[in-house]
């Protein structure tokens, strides 16, 4: 997920795979990385953290979010 690629954004969003899987789904530069809530909180915890990435705490935030969305959609699907 570094950012190399540029200034564009990232798109990061809640999403549910074809197996029904509940993942955190992040588009930057033109390549889909497909994580885990708990990765992507991981991920957010290390922007939020780390000194050398000072300015990242808008898409740690996102992430975050991403990640309860998921979260909360594997548990409302019953299968939690």
């Amino acid at each position: 997920m570094a950012m190399e690629g540029g200034p564009a954004a990232p798109i990061i969003m809640a999403a549910k795979g074809l197996d029904g899987a509940h993942y955190v789904g992040v588009s930057v530069a033109a390549q889909a990385h497909r994580l885990t809530p708990s990765e992507a909180c991981l991920a957010a915890d290390c922007l939020m953290c780390d000194p050398s990435v000072l300015g990242f705490a808008d898409i740690a935030q996102r992430l975050r979010d991403a990640a309860y969305a998921a979260s909360r959609a594997y548990l409302r699907s019953g299968r939690g």
